[in-house]
């Protein structure tokens, strides 16, 4: 018997009794009844269980930023350091959302440890020895890019507080130039990042779902009845919700700061399907029964064209390539190594062309998806809809590159004046700053 479960009401900590019925069969659906109300009940007590988590963290988090804004506020002071910020995907969240960062809760924080600085030295001043009664949190980062555009509510609130502040400045006899240095103001900075990629959700396929499913089902107790000659796809993510996406263009070719070499589709991929089934394709013999090795490659070469099928039905649902490749380093190589002991040189060669188109044809359709998402979020953004048309008109008549449309919009959201606008553009390779460069430029 199981130990008792903190998060199970009483009545269900004991297994059910069953019945004195002749009936074995209504004997059985009470106890598989008694059993799923008991897994429901677990489910709500650990989700609130989580939520309780989830705000007793947040409060934790913000009592270490106070400590850590002391300390910082009193190298401020000491002339070490002359500011500092704060880095977080949190304060570009939804306010309902649990992991939510109040920009303006953080700028409290610093307050009171500026405040708490005051009181421990004698008198607080800049490492030029200017006296200043401010605090040092000077910037922001956050995520802001087209499909995740809360960042650019957070830029415009923080440019209408630095400019209400320095009208308060000048009313009190302030100089105007403090809107530049920042001398005797609090101005923050906003540095917007992850401009050219995107948190999107995932969007399942009927396979998936059931996979899914099927997962949830053996991670609460339950069993998966889809037998082990199943090819099993995509359940290492099946309680995944969200993935990334770059927003660039499709471009196979490899020459040029916007080069993709591992993006050979989609040119060529249905040849590479075809010959990937064709090769693996071992009919038993009729005239005489087959050796146990004979059914053993008919039985790999059927599981593997039943992966093909699979994946190209899957094709279309993986909204990215990181998505993909996660559920190909998860769920489909540990199933290949499983099933296949070796390959054959040849073999080999199919299979490494069919995952190679296969890759490719993933990129293209996630970045046709992302293009059609950013284009049609700058329509719809209530605050971009003259913006969106215009990208839109752009895009259609001049053919213009998906993450020059990005890049610009991102750009566009630091037009709010006071405090300092930054894109901060995320680089893994040299050709990515020529890229930029390139892009800024035009």
């Amino acid at each position: 018997q199981p130990p008792a479960n903190p998060f199970l009401p009483d009545e269900f900590q004991q297994p059910p009794r069953q019945s004195a019925s002749a009936n074995p069969a209504s004997s059985s659906s009470s106890s598989s009844a008694a059993t799923a109300a008991a897994r429901q009940a677990e489910a709500r007590m650990e989700l609130a269980a989580a939520e309780a988590g989830l705000v007793s963290g947040k409060l934790e988090l913000l009592e270490a930023l106070g400590v850590a804004f002391e300390a910082l506020e009193a190298q401020v002071a000491k002339g070490a350091i002359r500011s500092y910020g704060v880095a977080s995907d949190s304060l570009a969240l939804d306010g309902d959302d649990p992991l939510f960062l109040d920009w303006r809760e953080v700028e409290a924080l610093a307050e009171h440890a500026h405040s708490t600085a005051r009181t421990t030295a004698t008198a607080r001043t800049t490492p030029h020895g200017n006296p200043t009664s401010t605090h040092g949190l000077r910037v922001l980062q956050l995520p802001l890019n087209v499909l995740e555009p809360k960042g650019a509510e957070v830029a415009r609130a923080v440019a209408t507080a630095n400019h209400l502040r320095f009208l308060d400045h000048q009313a009190s006899g302030g100089s105007s130039g403090s809107e530049r240095s920042g001398q005797g103001l609090p101005l923050l900075r906003v540095m917007a990042t992850r401009p050219l990629t995107a948190i999107v959700p995932l969007q399942l396929s009927p396979q998936q779902q059931s996979a899914s499913t099927a997962a949830a089902s053996a991670a609460a107790g339950g069993s998966n009845s889809g037998g082990s000659d199943s090819t099993s796809l995509h359940l290492s993510n099946a309680f995944a919700t969200t993935t990334w996406q770059r927003l660039v263009e499709f471009d196979p070719q490899a020459d040029g700061p916007f080069g993709d070499p591992l993006a050979p589709a989609p040119g060529g991929y249905m040849a590479a399907c075809q010959a990937a089934v064709e090769h693996f394709n071992f009919p038993l013999p009729t005239d005489r029964n087959p050796t146990e090795d004979e059914e053993e490659l008919h039985e790999a070469c059927r599981w593997l064209r039943q992966l093909i099928s699979d994946l190209n039905q899957s094709l279309i649902h993986f909204a990215s390539v990181a998505q993909y490749e996660a559920e190909l380093a998860n769920s489909i190589m540990p199933l290949l190594d499983a099933k296949m002991e070796e390959l054959d040189q040849g073999s080999a060669h199919v299979l490494t062309a069919f995952f190679a188109h296969y890759h490719g044809m993933v990129r293209f359709h996630a970045c046709s998806t992302a293009k059609a998402k950013v284009l049609e979020a700058l329509q719809s953004q209530s605050s971009q809809q003259q913006l969106g048309k215009a990208a839109r008109s752009a895009h259609d008549e001049s053919n213009e590159r998906l993450e020059a449309v990005a890049l610009r919009w991102a750009l566009r959201q630091g037009d709010v004046g006071f405090g300092g606008y930054d894109v901060v553009v995320g680089l893994t390779h040299p050709s990515h700053a020529a890229a930029a460069l390139f892009l800024l430029q035009k």
